[in-house]
């Protein structure tokens, strides 16, 4: 189990200084970093993706190396999983989201590998990117294609809306609704809706977006003078256009689900489905990739053509899962993440470990992967050792290639698991809790990974 120290990216939708959970584990977990109140921290970057790479550091005197090469020299601590010269197949970030990402999708492996052969300087690698978030803190997203009643409804409500797409590509869309086409036309109808109103002409598209706004801000304004509450619906809309003023993408959660959950609850976006996450921290793993296709919400640039044909235009309601329970008792729970057998890059655990009466958790065993795992502390101090093979003895002192005793752990701090390393974790006693999270391929939805 080795010590990494990893990168941060800021962003502009990122939270100020300590508002900042990226900031706050950064801080807590290196002495040299320090936190600047006026910039914006977005990101947490742990593994070997060339644009934020992980280092291994260790005691004084030991010469720090990049976890890429420490995985490609030691073979033993990839053990049986797919780590081609080094680089792990996920991606593990914390993230602290103040104001609204870009509406978005990642294309699938085939797309990207076409979109990096003849446009390198944007799509800069030639992966796919599905994405799980764990959400950390209360937490605001859009996800995918609303129930096609939803959004018909919406036709309806938001006149200014409607303008904006075409009178019988909606009427199209309304039939195939009611069960008179199939689920592909379905998917072609809505396509075709959403693409109309991607395309409306930009006067038109910013006049209708600057009466709807207008009429909403009446609308509220009455409200308030009444005690009454406000639409969340609504809110979020002129939220956007606060952020992001005369932006098409203001309107896009008209189209996709609006969901809001609090912590320890997750959902998996796979490759070609919309999103853009609102407000929160979360956990967020996914496939090594950094490829992202843009189409609003964003001063970036936006690609409009390949979003519109990349998508799936599936649309439902989001799936939303507090995870599988895999062990719970007094002061302990142990939860697993997995985004289910069609993605085998990733999949995520959690342990919380809560402080007894007599000061600290009893022992809790993670049993460990045939594969190497990126460890983060969210929260709280505790111990890790060793679980030695496969036979569940605990080591009576932690032994790695840099220290000969139990390792104190700490928030904020990320370790670098071996493969086949199973850890035995108490918390401190002067912590109330030990929070933990661990990354590592799909080993309990793709047993063959």
């Amino acid at each position: 189990m080795l010590r990494l120290e990893c990168a941060i990216q800021t962003y502009d939708w990122g939270k100020p200084g300590l508002e900042s959970a990226v900031a706050q584990l950064k801080q807590e977990g290196d002495d040299h970093f320090e936190v600047q109140q006026d910039t914006r921290y977005a990101e947490l970057w742990m593994g070997t993706h060339p644009s934020g790479p992980s280092t291994v550091i260790g005691p004084a005197g030991f010469k720090k190396i990049p976890l890429k090469d420490y995985l490609d020299a030691h073979p033993k601590a990839t053990g049986s999983a797919s780590v081609a010269g080094g680089d792990l197949p996920f991606m593990f970030k914390v993230l602290s989201i103040a104001k609204a990402l870009s509406i978005q999708a990642h294309p699938d492996k085939c797309r990207a590998e076409a979109l990096h052969a003849t446009r390198p300087q944007v799509y800069k690698d030639a992966n796919h990117k599905p994405e799980m978030a764990i959400s950390l803190t209360p937490f605001e997203a859009l996800c995918g294609f609303r129930p096609l009643a939803e959004l018909l409804a919406h036709f309806s409500s938001f006149p200014e809306f409607k303008a904006l797409v075409d009178d019988d590509l909606v009427t199209a869309l309304a039939m195939v609704a009611k069960g008179s086409g199939k689920e592909v036309e379905a998917k072609e109808a809505l396509r075709k809706v959403f693409s109309s109103y991607m395309e409306a002409p930009e006067e038109r598209a910013m006049a209708e977006l600057s009466a709807l706004v207008a009429r909403l801000e009446r609308k509220q304004e009455i409200e308030r003078d009444a005690g009454e509450a406000h639409d969340p619906l609504e809110s979020l809309i002129l939220r956007l256009e606060a952020h992001y003023p005369g932006d098409r993408g203001v309107l896009c959660p008209l189209f996709l689900n609006y969901v809001r959950m609090g912590p320890g609850r997750a959902f998996v976006m796979e490759a070609n489905e919309p999103h853009a996450y609102l407000s929160g921290d979360i956990l967020e793993c996914m496939a090594c990739s950094d490829n992202v296709v843009r189409v609003g919400l964003t001063p970036k640039y936006r690609d409009v053509p390949t979003l519109l044909e990349m998508l799936t235009c599936a649309s439902g309601a989001m799936a939303v899962t507090e995870g599988e329970v895999l062990a719970k008792q007094e002061g302990q729970e142990h939860r697993l993440f997995s985004p289910g057998a069609s993605i085998p890059e990733f999949e995520v655990e959690t342990i919380k470990l809560e402080k007894t009466i007599g000061g600290c958790s009893a022992p809790f065993a993670w049993k460990g992967v045939d594969g190497p795992s990126l460890l983060v502390v969210l929260e709280g101090a505790g111990e890790a050792e060793e679980v030695r093979g496969s036979t569940g003895r605990l080591s009576v002192r932690w032994k790695t290639e840099l220290s000969e005793r139990a390792l104190s752990l700490h928030k904020g701090q990320v370790f670098l698991v071996p493969a086949n390393t199973g850890l035995a974790l108490t918390s401190s006693r002067t912590s109330q809790r030990l929070y933990v999270a661990l990354a590592h391929a799909n080993f309990h939805g793709c047993p063959a990974v």
